[in-house]
């Protein structure tokens, strides 16, 4: 019916998780009582448009596995990148009715989650002391590592925008520049009739101001109308942010 995961009882609440509906696992659910699932928003809307799903039974395919109860609902969440959704909707299982020799732990702390560390490796090394126990992470590091690529090109785009600034104020100094020589002749006169510095100081940076305006209008249009080729590249940021 979708992509399945095998939780345990407390996952949904640590990952905050939203409950929508129904309950999470029970810490009574055990291999051999009934089967039962929470589902996601997305794959509750696909198969049961307009319906409660909470009752509702899920097939595996499987001849030796009765149908499964669905007995939780819960708000869609991307599993493994930020930066795209295949929207195919999840179902969750119990841990406890499908032992796996694999395993990750997933752990919530109030203080740095390094230190954590070893007392998970303790805790599984007392039950078997054979079993490898590694790559600690905390979430805000997986959740960079799966951002590097995309931060990779934020970092170039801005570099190149950096040097598009440089160039244009460059452009925009050479401008002014070349049209003060122009006007050498009319500032000499406007100086010769009482103008002071500051007046033609003012006079010259408003010209400049001006061509600044018009530029930075023409290039937030230009912006904006291809904001959407670049949307794809922005999590939860609106093309119209400063």
């Amino acid at each position: 019916p979708g992509t399945s995961a095998y939780i345990p009882t407390d996952y949904v609440g640590d990952l905050h998780i939203p409950l929508v509906g129904g309950r999470g696992f029970a810490a009574t659910v055990r291999l051999r009582t009934g089967q039962v699932a929470i589902v996601d928003g997305v794959l509750a809307g696909r198969d049961w448009p307009g319906e409660d799903p909470i009752g509702q039974h899920i097939s595996l395919g499987q001849n030796n596995i009765p149908h499964i109860t669905i007995v939780g609902l819960v708000k869609h969440a991307r599993a493994s990148s930020l930066e795209a959704d295949s929207n195919e909707g999840f179902y969750y299982l119990p841990l406890s009715q499908s032992p796996s020799p694999m395993l990750q732990i997933v752990a919530r702390t109030k203080g740095d989650p390094a230190t954590l560390n070893s007392a998970i490796q303790n805790a599984v090394h007392a039950v078997d002391p054979n079993q490898a126990v590694y790559d600690f992470k905390s979430m805000e590091q997986r959740v960079d590592d799966s951002l590097v690529s995309r931060r990779f090109l934020v970092v170039l785009l801005s570099i190149f925008a950096g040097l598009a600034l440089l160039l244009a104020a460059l452009g925009l100094y050479g401008v002014i520049s070349y049209g003060v020589r122009l006007r050498v002749r009319e500032l000499g006169i406007r100086m010769a009739l009482g103008a002071q510095r500051g007046d033609v100081l003012k006079l010259v940076i408003k010209g400049g101001i001006r061509l600044a305006v018009i530029g930075l209008g023409i290039g937030l249009v230009a912006t904006f109308l291809a904001g959407q080729a670049i949307s794809s590249m922005l999590y939860k940021t609106s093309v119209f942010n400063p």
